[in-house]
Formats: C-alpha cells, sequence, structure tokens
C-alpha cells in the first residue's frame, strides 16, 4: 500500500510494523516488497455468468466499499504478511480482535523476531535473542533476564501508540487505505482456490491491487502493494480468547524506560 530507553532509542518494530501491515496502499511507506499476483495468485480465472454473479452491476468504487466496510465490521481477522524494509525481509502474522486487541509474532530477518499481545491498553512484547542482541544488548546477565519473558507496557506509551490501530479491524481499514482512494476495476482471478475481483487503488502517489472475494458481502482477501508487500485477510469473524502473558513470564517494561 519506530522501545526500551536504552533499547526504545534503537528498537524501530513500529515503524517496520507499519510498513508491513499496510502493504496494500502504503499508508506508511518504505521498503521494497513482492510484486502482484504473488503468494497464490492464478491469473486462469472462470467468469461466472452475469447472472450468478453477486457483484455484477457494482462499478469499483461499490466492491471496495462493500469490502471495507466488512472489514471494519468484523468480530475478528487474520492478517498475514511479508515485506522488505530497509533491506530487511519482515513478516507478521497476527490476529486482530475487534474492539479487544491483537496477537501475533514479527520477524525481520537476520534482526530476529518478537511475539506479541496486546489486550485493551496494554501490551506485552517478546523478543528472541537475536533481537535483543541486534538492538546492542549483549550484556549476558541482561540477556538472562530478559530472555523468553513477556516485557508489559502500555499501548499509549508515546513508542506503542502506533501499534494500537494496527490491532483493531475497523482501524485497520482506515489504516490501509486512504478515504479518497481511486479505485479501478481489475480483472477476476483465484487465490488458493477462491474466486476473487481485483481492484487497483490509487491512494496518496501509490497504487496497489486489492483481490476481494466474489460474493454478495466481499472480503478482502489480498492486498499486494507496489512497493510495499503483499498481505492476506483469513479466518473472518471467528472467535478468538486473547490472553495475558502470566505473570511470572512478564517483566515490567518501566523498569526498562518503557
Amino acid at each position: 500500500m519506530g522501545l526500551f530507553a536504552s533499547v526504545s532509542s534503537r528498537m524501530t518494530v513500529t515503524a517496520l510494523l507499519c510498513a508491513a501491515v499496510t502493504a496494500g496502499a502504503a499508508a506508511c511507506g518504505g521498503g521494497t516488497g513482492h510484486s502482484p499476483g504473488q503468494a497464490g495468485a492464478s491469473k486462469a480465472a472462470a467468469s461466472p455468468s452475469r447472472t450468478a454473479d453477486p457483484l455484477a452491476g457494482l462499478s469499483a468504487q461499490q466492491i471496495f466499499s462493500r469490502s471495507l466496510d466488512d472489514l471494519k465490521a468484523a468480530s475478528s481477522v487474520r492478517v498475514t504478511g511479508s515485506s522488505t524494509v530497509s533491506g530487511q525481509p519482515t513478516g507478521i502474522d497476527s490476529t486482530l480482535v475487534h474492539a479487544a486487541g491483537c496477537q501475533g509474532r514479527f520477524t525481520m530477518g537476520s534482526k530476529g523476531s518478537f511475539s506479541f499481545i496486546m489486550i485493551g491498553k496494554t501490551f506485552w512484547i517478546k523478543p528472541d535473542r537475536q533481537f535483543y542482541t541486534s538492538l546492542g544488548i549483549t550484556d549476558p546477565n541482561t540477556l538472562v533476564m530478559l530472555q523468553g519473558h513477556y516485557v508489559k507496557t502500555s499501548s499509549s506509551s508515546a513508542d506503542m501508540k502506533s501499534f494500537s490501530p494496527l490491532c483493531d479491524p475497523s482501524q485497520l481499514a482506515a489504516q490501509a487505505v486512504g478515504d479518497h482512494a481511486t479505485v479501478i476495476l481489475g480483472s477476476r482471478t483465484t487465490i488458493d482456490g477462491q474466486l476473487v475481483q481485483e481492484l487497483h487503488v490509487h491512494d496518496r502517489g501509490q497504487t496497489g491491487t486489492l483481490a476481494v472475494s466474489v460474493a454478495a458481502r466481499p472480503e478482502f482477501v489480498q492486498m499486494t502493494g507496489d512497493t510495499s508487500g503483499q498481505l492476506a485477510f483469513t479466518a473472518y469473524d471467528q472467535p478468538v480468547r486473547l490472553t495475558a502473558p502470566p505473570a511470572g513470564g512478564t517483566i515490567d517494561g518501566s523498569k526498562l524506560g518503557m
């Protein structure tokens, strides 16, 4: 489509996540990614008869608006994707729960990875050793203390407030595509066996391709940015329970300057 006092001054989690999650229209910009048509897309799509076509008679903008409204209304959705940010391959696998939070994992190539959980205004992050060392945290005692633990902080903190809109389907929809995007009808294709309608989205000087399901209630299936990677949307409205990490496996982030 930028967390710990000594730690937070060097961590760019928010910027990297933003670049990955807004792949479709690149609202946050940055990176180079996959070209349109990857991740299971097949151009050998069959076109249903017009009478059986649930999107028949709808304009590109109408199809786009319906799919955007559906994402905003979703009780939950799983978002997976990949991009390249500052030369590093990045990946995200996150389940978003409307008005509740999210949980998932973010990877950054040679810089390591971290798991995260957000519930309400509380945020937990559990980086791996490689992630910590990529930040310059190499003291053995510090690494032993941090290893395998979640670090608890507030999602409203200066470092994490940008994360919150990426943890709710309705806010993600607003982040992903601007209100004044121009949408052009594309071709029919299939993604993992599912018939989809492609929409070419032009937003804030950048372009992307949005694939939505061919259904009376179209849903986002895939977003592909011209330079910012690709996202897949699955598991709409599935029951999800977000659970806070155990207190024994949690470190108070305020003691680390978070």
